[in-house]
């Protein structure tokens, strides 16, 4: 994710959307940061520390709705060649 772009090869993302484990495990190893970033909620501490934390169920959420989505909602179209 450090050129901004995500490159996932098309045979994971066609397994993943077959229900295979490994592949599903793939993409969210690859979101994991960017899940990790939208979960992160700011607070202070006891001693007026500026700290964030990540929000474990927004977290959970947020990579169940991924695996959701890839599984119910995510259609492959057929490749132009």
């Amino acid at each position: 994710m450090t050129n901004r772009s995500l490159k996932i090869p098309y045979e994971i993302i066609s397994s993943a959307k077959q229900g295979n484990e490994n592949a599903l495990s793939y993409i969210l190893r690859v979101f994991n940061p960017y899940i990790k970033k939208i979960a992160a909620r700011p607070h202070y501490d006891v001693f007026g520390n500026f700290t964030q934390s990540t929000d474990e169920d927004m977290e959970a959420y947020i990579q169940y709705r991924l695996v959701m989505g890839i599984l119910n909602n995510f259609e492959i179209l057929p490749q132009n060649e």
